[in-house]
């Protein structure tokens, strides 16, 4: 992975502190930067995917709101006595 820091097993084994910081700071700082790309990535290809897809259809936020089919809806789920 190309660690900076020389790490020994016996300084793990021992529990040397001073020697393990450095390296764990470099390895939360490298996995921080993996995500961050790997999210980046990830992003631009959902987004392409979702272009694929929905090309004709409005996003949802385009969609103008409408209370009445909300009542329709809360209506014909209102309990039914037997």
């Amino acid at each position: 992975m190309k660690c900076p820091f020389q790490l020994f097993s016996h300084q793990i084994r021992g529990l040397d502190t001073a020697s393990i910081f450095p390296v764990i700071q470099w390895l939360v700082k490298k996995v921080i930067e993996t995500r961050s790309e790997t999210g980046d990535l990830l992003r631009m290809f959902s987004e392409s995917q979702f272009k694929k897809t929905y090309k004709s259809q409005p996003f949802p936020n385009d969609v103008e709101f409408n209370p009445s089919f909300v009542e329709e809806v809360a209506a014909s789920y209102l309990p039914q006595r037997r």
